[in-house]
């Protein structure tokens, strides 16, 4: 049976959904396993276009990841009726139109106590040609297809790369990518295993607070594609 991967954008993260068949029935049923199923929702592309029909869904899927926003429908029409600039207030700010975002591709494929992990090269590249040339995107990577030793990625090569770019920006928007080793386990929460050894890594919360202030009230976008590390 064929599979289809996406990443689904609600809550102010990035949910990874797998679903079965390219219908619209298939993508609210994994949307439903988001948010919260008392609520009405709408589904957009990032293309802002509302996906309604299969035929639409199949269109978005075109493009690799497929990425989707989803936004949540007050459908209490009393409380439309008493407090109508409310909602307005809450229809204007229901959608953000992503226009120029900062997008960070981070990963490691070599280790020197984990797995290589060839695949991260290939899915690195694949996120920035997406972004980048079907987008047109300005899009910073630590990987250089050109460069073989960007394979290796060291905390305080990342440490450097996230500094580099919180200090130097100037968009509506951030998306963050990971691709590598990780736990998702860990009592400290998730984890980015960097390319030195399994006692260096990056708290994944931690990235998230260090772009919270200078992306106030704009859109961030985290995706992790992580690998568990060995055990």
């Amino acid at each position: 049976m064929s599979s289809y991967k996406a990443f689904v954008y609600f809550g102010g993260k990035a949910h990874e959904i797998i679903v079965t068949s390219l219908n619209l029935k298939s993508l609210k049923e994994e949307v439903v396993k988001i948010v919260n199923t008392n609520d009405y929702f709408r589904i957009v592309d990032n293309n802002e276009q509302e996906i309604i029909n299969d035929q639409q869904l199949k269109i978005s899927f075109e493009i690799q990841p497929a990425l989707f926003f989803v936004y949540c429908i007050n459908n209490n029409d009393n409380d439309e009726k008493k407090y109508p600039e409310d909602k307005n207030k809450k229809e204007d700010n229901e959608c953000y139109k992503i226009v120029n975002p900062l997008v960070l591709l981070t990963g490691a494929s070599k280790y020197n106590n984990l797995d290589y992990l060839p695949e991260v090269k290939a899915d690195l590249i694949m996120i920035r040609n997406l972004f980048e040339e079907i987008y047109g995107y300005d899009v910073y990577s630590t990987y250089d297809q050109n460069k073989p030793e960007t394979e290796l990625l060291t905390l305080n090569q990342l440490e450097i790369f996230l500094m580099k770019h919180y200090i130097n920006n100037n968009y509506d928007s951030l998306i963050f990518v990971w691709c590598g080793h990780g736990n998702t386990i860990s009592e400290e929460g998730d984890i980015l295993i960097t390319s030195d050894d399994d006692n260096e890594y990056k708290l994944f919360k931690k990235v998230q607070e260090l772009f919270t202030n200078i992306f106030l009230n704009k859109p961030k976008i985290f995706i992790k594609n992580i690998y568990q590390k060995n055990e």
